[in-house]
């Protein structure tokens, strides 16, 4: 089955403070004219100054100007406008028109927080979690994510989520874990909808694909990436639903289109063996590059093995061991090994025992029964490495017993 995204993508230590533009109960427009809000201002008018910071913030109807936005945010902000001391908050956590500062951001989240803003409680709550700008405190963490969540802002509600599906402060309860991604999703919050649709796929305890398949939809259809991904493997598996590969090469295309590597390297797969388009190694290679290209190891390796391949019209032996190698050097055991036989074979110019030998450990190392007795022999007849016949019978050992039928006769022939 296509290796589905779930535990790597269902991380909450990656919780971001959400941004002025992201706040969910919206940001004040002003619909002032600009003398009246300059004369507001000169009276010392809070909510004026809060107004021409927005201006400046934004840039419309005037030159942006990020320092002018910082100096009236904190005038507004000492004059108690929450989403004012939220702003600025986000000015010193960015270090935009004033130099970074975690400490002051949190400041001023707080001060915004203690007014019940939500988004800076949200924020807050994520600075505790992470621990920047005040001591990482869990337990904080999910006070603040809660008083967020209570006031029906999703990135709150998902992460408070979280915290009840890890047991991070909290007892863990997949119950009101669901509960919290479902307040989310329900808004139409996209990566709650994914998160929702792991869940459903990844526990057994929760275990329901066609819920699982519902929420992917829902925030495929917005463009999250990872359930585009997912979605495209259940329908080339047929988990929950007819086996569709057309649906799942759409699906794939979308997220290769957003430069996802394992979408790219699924798509390169579907052209290559045929399925859902017509095979073309070339579109396949394309595919593939583009996951190499991002350092993605699977990839590297797929694409070695189209150049070390014959059938493909494509053979290019060097090219080859320079993807294998990429790819070995990431720990993928059949590129190890791949690599090892080229250097063994001297395919791709000069025969070298040496590299043979060391890619053969590599892959020996991981378990690799081929591997095992190919380093076996090297160390047998004392090629790229020191004869030892201790060594030998050690790696030809560990073959056998995975049912190695060479290493078997290799130790035959030692008894005699």
């Amino acid at each position: 089955m296509k290796r589905i995204l779930f535990a790597s993508v269902f991380l909450f230590f990656t919780a971001n403070p959400v941004h002025a533009e992201d706040k969910q109960n919206g940001k004040a427009s002003s619909t002032i004219s600009m003398p009246a809000i300059l004369k507001a201002v000169d009276a010392g008018n809070a909510k004026g100054q809060a107004a021409l910071a927005e201006i400046y913030a934004s840039g419309i109807g005037v030159p942006k100007d990020e320092q002018k936005a910082a100096f009236w945010y904190e005038k507004a902000a000492e004059q108690g406008i929450d989403e004012a001391q939220y702003n600025l908050g986000i000015l010193y956590s960015e270090g935009v028109g004033v130099p970074r500062d975690f400490e002051k951001a949190t400041f001023w989240w707080q001060k915004a927080a203690d007014q019940n803003f939500a988004p800076a409680q949200y924020n807050l709550g994520v600075s505790y979690h992470q621990g920047r700008g005040v001591p990482k405190d869990d337990k904080q963490a999910a006070l603040w994510y809660q008083k967020a969540a209570e006031q029906n802002f999703a990135p709150a509600q998902l992460s408070f989520g979280k915290f009840f599906y890890f047991g991070v402060a909290v007892p863990q309860n997949y119950e009101k874990a669901l509960f919290w991604y479902q307040k989310a999703a329900d808004q139409g919050y996209a990566e709650a909808q994914f998160v929702l649709g792991v869940s459903y796929s990844n526990n057994q305890k929760l275990l329901d694909y066609k819920k699982s398949i519902f929420w992917y939809e829902k925030a495929a259809a917005q463009d999250v990436v990872k359930a585009q991904y997912n979605l495209a493997a259940l329908y080339e598996k047929g988990v929950a639903v007819p086996q569709d590969y057309e649906k799942a090469a759409s699906w794939f295309q979308k997220g290769a289109d957003q430069n996802f590597a394992p979408s790219q390297l699924a798509l390169g797969k579907l052209y290559y063996f045929g399925k859902a388009v017509p095979q073309n190694y070339e579109k396949a290679v394309f595919w593939f590059q583009k996951a190499a290209d991002q350092g993605d190891a699977d990839g590297q390796f797929a694409l070695g093995s189209i150049y070390a391949s014959s059938q493909t019209g494509l053979l290019d032996y060097k090219k080859a061991v320079f993807w294998f190698e990429k790819a070995a050097e990431q720990g993928i055991v059949g590129a190890q090994y791949n690599l090892a036989n080229l250097y063994d074979q001297g395919v791709a110019g000069s025969q070298n025992s040496e590299k043979a030998a060391f890619w053969y450990e590599k892959a020996a190392e991981q378990g690799f029964a081929d591997a095992q007795y190919n380093l076996g022999v090297h160390y047998g007849k004392g090629e790229g490495v020191p004869q030892n016949i201790e060594k030998a019978t050690f790696w030809w050992q560990k073959a056998a017993e995975k049912g190695n039928v060479d290493a078997q006769q290799a130790l035959q022939k030692l008894n005699k």
